[in-house]
């Protein structure tokens, strides 16, 4: 867990470089078609997902390059934290079981689009750590153990961000989460 955390640090650290620096010699949309394609570089989302059970997760993105190339737009990382919750469900013939965890997951991403619409594609890795509890059908026996767990994280999804705007939505398929809905704020 230290170290999952230490790692997302120094991507941030790192990726400082590509701060919003003003150049006072140009206008604003100037500014912002030379240096990043005139999307905003910073993002702040609230996702919420389905996979038979429910996922929900707010993450920072941070773009680390942009073009004016539609082939690949831009490209970004993203930092999230949020909750995985499986309601109580058949597990084998003979027990059920429900889980309660947190996620950390960090991502690399790409745009691939103009204008207003993009692909967008993910790939990175989410952390769970939680509860789950099994309980037998026959006995009623209920046993409860640590969740821990290192998984991909893929996402492959349409995106909407008008260059300029401050508004995000996302939607998609992938995993953890099946299929997910986002709404956010760039700035």
């Amino acid at each position: 867990m230290k170290r999952l955390l230490l790692i997302l640090f120094l991507i941030l650290i790192i990726c400082t470089s590509y701060g919003q620096e003003v150049n006072a010699d140009t206008t604003t949309s100037e500014q912002n078609e030379e240096t990043h394609a005139g999307l905003m570089k910073n993002t702040l989302f609230f996702t919420a997902g389905w996979f038979g059970g429910f996922i929900y997760n707010g993450n920072y993105e941070r773009m680390i390059w942009g073009n004016k190339n539609p082939a690949i737009r831009s490209v970004m990382i993203r930092v999230g934290i949020g909750q995985l919750f499986v309601p109580e469900s058949v597990y084998s013939l003979f027990s059920t079981v429900k889980l309660k965890t947190t996620t950390y997951t960090a991502t690399l991403g790409m745009l691939i689009g103009k204008r207003n619409s993009y692909l967008e594609f993910t790939a990175g890795v989410v952390y769970f750590n939680g509860e789950e509890t099994q309980t037998s059908m026959l006995s009623g026996k209920v046993i409860t153990s640590d969740y821990k767990d290192i998984n991909p994280a893929v996402t492959l999804g349409y995106r909407y961000q008008k260059p300029g705007d401050h508004f995000v939505f996302r939607v998609g398929a992938g995993w953890p989460d099946l299929v997910h809905i986002s709404l956010g704020l760039c700035f």
